[in-house]
């Protein structure tokens, strides 16, 4: 039996701290291989921004739609989260202090989780200090 392909919508940070990248993959370690110029076919907007750093991945995604759907209401949240929302939303200020990019991107994937249409995602960051 086939195993179907976990689907998986990602969160990038840029060396310098200034910019986030999201995006849709089924393979993060080969997909940040190639946002990073290792190989070929990264995304033309993240090749400012090397190299990049995972910041956080959301799994649980059973279809590729399923995952473009929820990529672009993160990515589409993340526009109209402002400063001040960012800093009322339940999460962690070390975080939005550090890097305020990576804090705007948390609060609008809070905003996007609480939503009736994805009720089962596992969210992992992988943000640390060390990473500023």
């Amino acid at each position: 039996m086939k195993r179907l392909k976990d689907w998986c919508v990602y969160c990038l940070l840029s060396a310098d701290c200034g910019r986030t990248y999201v995006g849709v993959t089924s393979d993060v370690h080969r997909r940040i291989r190639q946002h990073n110029g290792e190989l070929t076919g990264g995304a033309k907007a993240a090749r400012a921004g090397r190299p990049w750093k995972v910041v956080c991945t959301v799994h649980g995604f059973t279809t590729f739609s399923q995952a473009c759907r929820f990529e672009w209401s993160w990515k589409d949240v993340s526009k109209r989260t402002s400063h001040k929302a960012e800093r009322m939303c339940t999460i962690d200020t070390s975080m939005v202090e550090a890097s305020p990019v990576v804090g705007k991107r948390r609060a609008a994937l809070e905003r996007v989780k609480s939503s009736k249409d994805w009720p089962c995602l596992d969210i992992k960051w992988h943000f640390t200090h060390k990473d500023v």
